[in-house]
């Protein structure tokens, strides 16, 4: 495999990833062929992005999510 598609076939999920180090992480992964996801309240710049990246956006608040830790 060569290095450029070492991610191949694996699911990237990025909160935060409409733009500065989210989007800037999610160019990067998808450079390594990886399917970006890109969560972010932002609906405008994460459709634009995810669509540049060939990505996908949901929309995704996660203000209000429950973290569940696991020990």
């Amino acid at each position: 495999m060569s290095m450029d598609r070492m991610m191949q076939d694996e699911v990237v999920i990025i909160t935060g990833g409409a733009a500065g180090l989210g989007a800037a992480g999610g160019r990067a992964f998808a450079a390594q062929g990886a399917t970006v996801e890109l969560w972010d309240l932002d609906v405008d710049a994460g459709t634009a992005l995810a669509g540049e990246l060939g990505g996908r956006y949901p929309e995704a608040d996660l203000r209000e999510a429950e973290l569940h830790v696991v020990p």
